[in-house]
């Protein structure tokens, strides 16, 4: 009877303990609200032009929250995931940026990377997306002297058979933010959106007499398809922050387009003459140098009066 007595002690006790670690996290009563925000300068505009464009697409943010180590609160983890694995997706309406999964501020530290538009990269709700996307945090808090440090990278996966960016022309925009809750006091995270990609058009114009016919116009010898991880990454430290890209890296290995295989084409059909003319417009492109590789034009055009086809070739470099 005594040894019985004993065991059902022992079971209330650890059934007490379980249950007092794994209580529902305290509820804050703040939900976490974004805002968005981009800069169009004209000169390097993408397929995003304008915020109507964006408030359209929507976007994707992840987020990790670290418990503030001051804080002796009992959660269910020191560091979590905000919005899960895929985060949330984030869409405008009724002239606010509205979240389908919510959460609500806890006392920590928080690091927040967003992924625009929405449907560029896999998430059970988009289903099927050229790109998959991870997001890696890290905070390390004041250390002798030192300020706080937060860490992120942002991975797309770009599978099997590479992303082709020629083929999917997506303005794939990204930003990162970080936030110090541990007075409890943050309210709303503005997220400040960068191009990933950049963005070309080419225009025509010519001096001969008469003004010759363009038939088709083809942009080739630059980087298609690139294989592997694209990796962006954030350091914030203080009032410095540094943002890195792969992309110089994997193009080292991406497949590059050919004439016979242009990364683009466009069958212009009319004359030209010293007023230039747009015969491709708002081209996404990756970033790069053109320094020992150079984009080349081609040009198929006609005389007025001749029966024989012409061709030029023009290089574009820095």
């Amino acid at each position: 009877a005594h040894i019985s007595s004993l065991v059902v002690l022992l079971l209330m006790l650890i059934c007490c303990e379980r249950t007092d670690l794994s209580r529902p996290i305290q509820s804050s009563g703040r939900p976490i609200r974004f805002t968005a925000e981009c800069e169009w300068p004209q000169i390097s505009k993408a397929a995003i032009e304008d915020i109507a464009d964006f408030q359209e697409a929507g976007f994707q943010v992840r987020g990790y929250w670290t418990q503030d180590p001051n804080d002796d609160s009992n959660y269910y983890e020191d560091e979590k995931e905000v919005f899960g694995t895929y985060g949330t997706a984030v869409t405008y309406a009724s002239s606010s940026w509205v979240c389908e999964e919510e959460n609500e501020w806890y006392r920590g530290y928080y690091n927040f990377a967003a992924v625009a538009p929405e449907a560029a990269v896999y998430s059970p709700e988009s289903g099927n997306a050229v790109l998959s996307c991870s997001h890696i945090s890290a905070f390390f808090p004041e250390s002798e002297g030192n300020d706080s440090k937060y860490i992120n990278t942002l991975s797309f996966e770009t599978g099997d058979q590479g992303f082709d960016l020629a083929q999917h022309q997506i303005d794939l925009m990204y930003a990162f933010h970080n936030e110090d809750n541990s007075t409890e006091a943050s309210q709303t995270v503005n997220l400040k959106f960068n191009h990933t990609f950049a963005k070309i058009a080419v225009k025509i114009s010519s001096n001969l007499t008469p003004s010759p016919h363009i038939d088709k116009v083809r942009i080739y010898d630059i980087p298609s398809t690139v294989y592997g991880k694209l990796t962006i990454t954030e350091v914030e430290q203080g009032e410095n922050t540094v943002v890195s890209t792969n992309i110089a890296e994997i193009l080292r290995t991406a497949y590059f387009s050919t004439i016979d295989n242009p990364y683009a084409e466009a069958d212009y059909g009319g004359y030209v003459s010293t007023t230039p003319v747009p015969v491709i417009s708002n081209l996404l492109v990756f970033p790069q140098t053109l320094t020992s590789n150079a984009m080349r034009i081609c040009v198929d055009y006609r005389i007025p009066g001749e029966t024989a086809p012409r061709q030029a070739v023009a290089e574009v470099k820095n």
